[in-house]
């Protein structure tokens, strides 16, 4: 899975969201979130649901399948922060980590 497609499950992990709440927080275009979405739907990681009773307004949820799947990738990188942190020492990863959560995909404020 790309880096998009991962994006796009921690934004939906806690709750359901609707595809436009995704469009309007990040810069991916509708028409590539419109494909990660399909593609997500397609390796059964989420399911794609009508919103407020509209055939046009969609919403996304994860399945428990999607949730196992990135559960394990977050457990993965914990592990790796932690194996980074025991090679660098973890002030070393808690600066890396701030530098990492800069809005490296276009998030809007």
């Amino acid at each position: 899975m790309g880096t998009s497609e991962w994006y796009i499950l921690s934004r939906i992990s806690d709750q359901p969201v609707s595809i436009a709440t995704i469009s309007a927080t990040v810069t991916i275009s509708r028409q590539a979130i419109h494909k990660f979405i399909r593609q997500l739907e397609e390796k059964g990681l989420i399911t794609v649901f009508d919103l407020q009773d509209s055939k046009k307004l969609k919403g996304v949820k994860m399945t428990a399948h999607g949730q196992r799947c990135y559960d394990a990738y977050e457990a993965i990188k914990v592990s790796l922060c932690d194996e980074i942190g025991a090679a660098i020492g973890h002030e070393n990863v808690a600066l890396m980590t701030r530098l990492l959560q800069q809005p490296w995909f276009g998030e809007k404020a």
